[in-house]
């Protein structure tokens, strides 16, 4: 049952007695319509709550919880206020006073949380109930601590400053602060120093004076000391000699000795009398009309008022001490503290689990989660993991957590290959923000932007499961990278705690276990099993090393066990094997509990399915993977190329044709290719990169390309065919991709998978043909592939069913200065996205089976949940995501669920990871 702290009755007169603290029960929350039950994170004291326990407060009762200040997590609601759930809250501590400047609209109806009678509910408790009109979203900035220590104090300090004293608190003006130390007069002083008043204090003590001077107090004197009055005036600006007003809250004779320092007409606020009921007020005071104003706590709108003016100041709280949970013997000692006038600031309980949080598993138990908050935290907000907590941190992984700094590496590698080796270095830092990008000026600024704060360099899959829950119990922003090459950007996040796999060289070197009989209901053969932390390159060479055929890509530095196998994977031998997804067998992650599972067609078939094509970031961290290994093939490459003038272009674009119109008797063949056509200006050049025909010779080849290069001799277009045969996949493979250039800010691509349908009317072809050649010719490149990964072995997964019937995936790019200010980019990604590409949706609809590469993308594309994945595919894959992360731990631009996301700030012409990641 929820708990509680409230007083137990004890005989005693008022005044003589001091109730004990006993914990009691309260019953399980049953929001009405309008109410929210907000689950505490801390709770603070106030004066008000010494004098319940000594019975002097107007209706004190027993049964009934403590405090009045209070902040936490809104976790259930009726149905009225269910736009509050997630949201941490502050509570205003009194009902019944809307908006009246003169005080309660109807003073009967008015009570203030927390041990009395007229409201039966208080803070120091597990949890509260409380009509949402009394709630307003706690400033990001605070923490739990500092939030508890707001609400009275500072509504009360923001009615006796800003609106008793009106225009004599405003700039210049000289305010006096009695009391320092107490938690409404540290309030007044925050308030006041912000205005820009000069504020002087008074206290019993110099230490608390000497603070309040740390705080922004131009100085301050001991009322205890005799003639006090006369040295606090020898402080006043010369220009200034008088106060304008005085902010009291303890009476007694301190009041009429500092009225004789204010001006004709000043004010003397009072919010309270702690030292005596009783003050003097002298004639003199009366002569000068000096008006006294009592003052006690505010309305709803003064509240609302307040909280806007410590968010948009960025004012703290002042702490004294807290302490957890709820403890009787600790809580006395707060009450002690108050009794005592020792403290100076507030005195807080924080409340809620603490015990190895930061670290624990996610066992579902828990409703109250840091995960659960509005916006994932970022560096310099209140709940940001302290450097404490990232030593623990960093001593638990075994000094693997690096504090990231932006790469700027084209400076000194002219080759992609190096953001594989640096733990948030991606190849597009269109996507980052572009804010460390290389310089010959040392003046220039570099900043981290949308490349993760802190980043795991792990070499084992522990500190991958810490990582996960840290992220996730911390409410950091995660991601995760192997190499960086993902187009757009999805290994970026501002703020982020970032995966770094690379370097799990452990896992790595489970390739060398290589080849082993593999049986299941579905498959019986061999298979090969590899780490997340293999890329391409590796694994065929370790493949071709146990005489057998693994699929890979052709850029052969990709991380392969992870992104590429997720994301689908096409591959030169697509078009006799099909997708890359279609090879796994099982699957070993890390899910968003922390926890190893498998993921087979007999475990966790759900999670299988979604893995296999469903894209990459989005169910866990892939730490192994077993795929089929086919027979060793043997394969034959050939490169070449032709170009014309632009003012000839007849019989290029006839060679062009040609080609084009032998893509069923190519992808029948099961061959596959990748081509560049390019337009210089001066010159069009088609460039094929690789001609790729496994299981062919040279001989066969030839056969089969030979009606295709005789048109081209027709045209008289003289070329030369660079053919090689290989005995394996692996050498034909390597180097084919060539060398990617490195940190390219200054294109924006997007792609077509374009499906066979294309080629069986003449209608439909040339209007594919004729698209292509319109982009080409208003100064565009276009590039791509022929292949056709039909799916013959009718595997059943999340690839997107649009590849089952593609013959040919295009893209095309829009060149931008490297320069471009952000409008610039903006338009430039807008006329690719929605003019450019426009015309390649009409030729290959989403309804005729034309969609989008997941991996290869343009991040704007507009219906990308069917473009990416499938219509329907992405229903069942989000019912999947939602069962295996509900709480959002793991997100990436465009990932399965993203559109329940948003980048806040993070926009630079194109959606750049450099803003604060927030539930939309």
């Amino acid at each position: 049952m929820p708990s509680a702290i409230a007083i137990k009755q004890i005989e005693g007169k008022p005044g003589k007695v001091y109730y004990p603290l006993e914990k009691i029960t309260i019953p399980e929350p049953k929001p009405k319509d309008n109410e929210a039950v907000i689950t505490l994170t801390a709770a603070a004291l106030n004066h008000r709550d010494l004098f319940i326990r000594q019975h002097l407060y107007p209706g004190t009762t027993f049964g009934v919880p403590l405090l009045a200040d209070g902040v936490g997590l809104v976790t259930s609601s009726g149905p009225g206020a269910k736009q509050w759930l997630n949201k941490r809250v502050l509570l205003n501590p009194g009902t019944g006073w809307q908006d009246s400047p003169e005080g309660p609209e109807a003073p009967t109806g008015y009570a203030i949380l927390g041990g009395t009678k007229s409201n039966p509910a208080g803070t120091l408790a597990d949890h509260i109930v409380l009509d949402a009109e009394e709630l307003e979203e706690c400033p990001e900035h605070l923490s739990d601590e500092e939030a508890a220590a707001l609400p009275l104090t500072g509504l009360t300090g923001w009615r006796a400053l800003k609106v008793k004293c009106g225009d004599n608190a405003t700039t210049g003006r000289n305010i006096l602060v009695t009391g320092i130390g107490g938690g409404v007069a540290l309030m007044v002083l925050l308030f006041a120093v912000a205005e820009g008043c000069n504020v002087y204090v008074t206290s019993g003590g110099q230490e608390k004076i000497d603070k309040a001077v740390k705080l922004g107090a131009k100085g301050g004197v001991s009322y205890k000391e005799k003639g006090w009055e006369k040295k606090l005036q020898g402080m006043l600006p010369k220009e200034r000699k008088y106060l304008d007003a005085i902010v009291d809250g303890a009476g007694g004779d301190v009041v009429s000795k500092g009225a004789r320092l204010l001006k004709a007409g000043g004010i003397i606020s009072i919010y309270g009398m702690t030292i005596s009921p009783k003050m003097d007020f002298l004639m003199s005071a009366v002569l000068r009309n000096i008006e006294v104003r009592g003052s006690t706590m505010g309305s709803r709108k003064e509240f609302s008022d307040m909280v806007q003016f410590v968010r948009e100041k960025k004012l703290r709280p002042i702490v004294s001490r807290s302490v957890h949970g709820l403890d009787l013997k600790q809580i006395d000692t707060l009450f002690d503290d108050m009794k005592n006038a020792s403290q100076f600031g507030k005195l807080v309980v924080t409340l809620g689990d603490k015990k190895g949080t930061a670290f624990g598993f996610d066992d579902g138990a828990n409703a109250l989660t840091a995960s659960s908050q509005n916006c994932k935290v970022f560096p310099g907000d209140w709940n940001y993991p302290k450097i404490s907590a990232r030593s623990k941190f960093d001593a638990l992984l075994g000094g693997a957590l690096i504090k990231t700094t932006p790469i700027a590496a084209p400076c000194y590698k002219s080759s992609a290959d190096l953001h594989t080796s640096h733990p948030t270095s991606m190849m597009w830092p269109l996507f980052q923000g572009r804010t460390c990008m290389p310089t010959t000026d040392p003046n220039a600024t570099c900043t981290l932007s949308g490349y993760p704060t802190y980043s795991i360099n792990a070499s084992n899959v522990d500190q991958i499961r810490l990582g996960i829950n840290f992220a996730r119990n911390s409410n950091l922003r995660l991601a995760i990278k192997k190499t960086g090459h993902h187009y757009i950007g999805k290994s970026s996040g501002a703020g982020a705690l970032n995966i770094w796999t690379h370097n799990l060289e452990d896992i790595k070197e489970s390739r060398s276990q290589g080849v082993k009989e593999f049986h299941n209901d579905d498959y019986s053969g061999p298979a090969f099993k590899a780490g997340a932390g293999v890329q391409g390159f590796e694994i065929l060479e370790a493949a071709r090393g146990k005489n057998v055929t693994v699929l890979a890509g052709i850029c052969e530095t990709v991380g392969w066990a992870g992104g590429y196998l997720a994301g689908g994977g096409h591959s030169p031998v697509a078009s006799i094997y099909d997708m890359a997804a279609d090879q796994v067998l099982a699957y070993v992650a890390i899910t968003a509990d922390g926890r190893f599972v498998t993921a087979s067609s007999t475990t966790n078939a759900d999670l299988f399915w979604a893995l296999r094509g469903g894209g990459v970031l989005t169910f866990g961290v892939i730490t192994s993977v077993i795929v089929k290994a086919h027979p060793r093939i043997k394969v034959t490459k050939s490169v070449f190329s032709f170009q014309a003038a632009p003012n000839n272009t007849v019989s290029f674009w006839k060679a062009v044709n040609a080609y084009f119109k032998s893509f069923p008797t190519f992808t029948n063949a099961g061959t596959y290719s990748y081509f560049w056509i390019w337009n210089y200006g001066t010159v069009l050049d088609f460039q094929m990169a690789l001609f790729f025909a496994p299981n062919h010779t040279i001989e066969s080849f030839n056969n089969l390309t030979e009606p295709f290069f005789d048109e081209l001799k027709a045209l008289n277009i003289s070329m030369t065919p660079n053919t090689t045969f290989y005995e394996d996949f692996y050498s034909a493979n390597k180097g084919s991709w060539g060398a990617d250039t490195m940190g390219r800010t200054n294109i924006r691509q997007a792609t077509r998978l374009l499906p066979k349908s294309i080629w069986e009317t003449p209608e439909k072809y040339t209007s594919f043909y004729e698209t292509i050649r319109s982009t080409v010719m208003s100064g565009a490149t276009v590039g791509g592939y022929h292949m056709a990964p039909s799916n013959p072995f009718n595997v059943d997964n999340a690839v997107n069913e649009a590849w089952r019937s593609t013959q040919s995936f295009l893209t095309t790019a829009n060149l931008v200065p490297d320069d471009a200010a952000p409008a610039e980019l903006k338009n430039a990604s807008d006329h690719l996205a929605f003019d450019m590409m426009d015309s390649w949706r009409k030729v290959a609809p989403n309804s005729a089976g034309g969609r989008v590469y997941l991996k290869e993308a343009d991040i704007q594309e507009s219906d990308w949940q069917v473009d990416f994945y499938g219509a329907k595919h992405y229903p069942k894959l989000l019912g999947i995501e939602k069962k295996w992360d509900p709480k959002g731990v793991f997100y990436a631009t465009t990932a399965l669920g993203s559109e329940s996301w948003e980048l806040r700030n993070g926009e630079q012409g194109v959606q750049t990871q450099n803003g604060r990641l927030c539930r939309v």
